[in-house]
């Protein structure tokens, strides 16, 4: 279960989580109990996700899963959430590291964007088993790393100050925490890894991965006050200056560049193996919308952690919200392990639709 678990915490750590010191600063104390909201109903959709699996004798990926309950169009509504919100992270992490390069070294421009997006667009086509092979050990290196940063805070606390919510406050944040937990998509590798124990793994890494990022969050906020950046790690490094700062520095970019790599890398896969695209296509088809994206960031007004709170709150939604209404469907076949399963089925697709509904909302009006 240990590899599991492992596995669990190295795919939901990542540098989705350096946007959360901003999003709990413009959030305030309510965002500590927003985190544990959206840490509950992850572990419901990962039960029933489990149960679901429950019914098959072959390993199998939750788009098929879909499929095989609610026909094959549902099938192309997981891929569509599941790619949007790539695309998102992709072009967030273009923008952070171009955001962190420039704290360093001061480059112009868009120079370091282009610099990930070259270097990382060529990595990914290559489909080199580097990327996954660096993404465990990194992952303890950022866990390792997020935790240093945590303590060095503590020591350099100086008051806990919060911006007055707004409605749109409380969006980002959810749908930030949302992104930086979300690991439902890895489900069947977890129970496959730990003979059907996927939900007490995954309750597992999502409580670690929470305290993890509410600790960096919280003490972050507490060094740097009103001068909480969007990518954390950037005020952070400008705060402590000298040696920290190329320490912090570099290790952002090494962890948005992974991440960069590790979520090109799955998502190539789906159009090259699922769609049949072929491989330029595929690669293409993964780098060119975020670079858009990054390019034109500017002009229509989205930073680093809107992009990662729009990923989360437009199309994560949508994929939880799938999963509650196959597994309504099929329940009276399951003997489901949830607990209270209708109950649970219709408040975990109540509480991502409505979070859906205000993020459209919002956008529009």
């Amino acid at each position: 279960m240990l590899g599991a678990i492992a596995l669990a915490i190295s795919t939901t750590i990542g540098a989705g989580v350096l946007g959360l010191p901003k999003a709990l600063y413009l959030m305030g104390p309510f965002g500590i109990l927003i985190g544990f909201i959206v840490a509950f109903f992850l572990i419901i959709s990962a039960m029933m996700i489990s149960d679901l699996l429950m019914r098959e004798k072959e390993p199998i990926q939750i788009p098929a899963l879909i499929s095989k309950v609610l026909g094959t169009k549902w099938k192309y509504v997981v891929y569509l959430t599941l790619i949007f919100s790539m695309y998102g992270a992709l072009a967030a992490y273009l923008l952070g590291f171009d955001a962190q390069l420039n704290a360093l070294v001061n480059t112009p421009g868009i120079l370091g964007g282009m610099i990930l997006f070259f270097i990382g667009g060529y990595l990914v086509f290559r489909g080199t088993k580097v990327i996954e092979k660096v993404d465990l050990p990194l992952a303890a290196i950022l866990v390792t790393f997020l935790v240093f940063l945590s303590f060095m805070n503590l020591a350099n606390f100086q008051s806990f100050e919060f911006n007055e919510p707004e409605i749109s406050d409380m969006l980002t944040f959810t749908g930030t925490m949302l992104f930086a937990l979300f690991g439902l998509n890895i489900i069947p590798e977890i129970n496959f890894l730990s003979n059907g124990r996927a939900t007490k793994v995954f309750t597992i890494s999502t409580l670690l991965s929470l305290f993890l990022y509410l600790g960096f969050a919280f003490t972050t906020v507490g060094v740097l006050g009103s001068d909480t950046t969007g990518l954390g790690t950037k005020g952070l490094a400008l705060h402590y200056g000298g040696v920290y700062s190329l320490i912090i520095s570099l290790f952002t970019m090494t962890a948005l560049f992974t991440s960069f790599l590790g979520i090109g890398l799955g998502m190539m896969h789906i159009y090259q193996f699922d769609f049949k695209f072929p491989r330029l296509m595929s690669t293409l088809s993964v780098i060119l919308p975020p670079l858009v994206i990054f390019l034109y960031s500017d002009s229509i007004g989205l930073g680093f952690l809107d992009i990662l709170g729009l990923a989360g709150e437009l199309t994560l939604p949508l994929f939880a919200i799938t999963i509650s209404y196959a597994y309504w469907k099929v329940l009276p076949a399951l003997k489901p392990k949830t607990p209270y399963p209708r109950v649970a089925a219709v408040l975990s697709a109540l509480f991502y639709l409505t979070l859906f509904g205000f993020s459209v909302y919002q956008l529009l009006f």
